[in-house]
């Protein structure tokens, strides 16, 4: 079970109109206080209590994701 868990699952992010799914986690757009952008593929969102920090394998989707979410700001 923990093989699965760390291993197999990987945490897949949704975007749909008013908010997206990340981790199985519904985020409203407006939750977002502020997001930064790293040169090592991650992308750190301040949310009111946390921060979400998405990692992304190509640094192309990372910039992608990002206009997309200044977008929808």
């Amino acid at each position: 079970m923990g093989f699965y868990i760390f291993w197999i699952r990987v945490p897949k992010i949704i975007f749909k109109q008013k908010g997206f799914f990340f981790a199985n986690v519904w985020i409203e757009y407006s939750r977002i206080k502020a997001m930064n952008l790293s040169e090592d593929g991650v992308l750190v969102m301040q949310l009111e209590q946390r921060r979400l920090l998405i990692r992304v394998q190509n640094i192309d989707n990372l910039e992608k994701i990002y206009k997309l979410l200044v977008s929808t700001q």
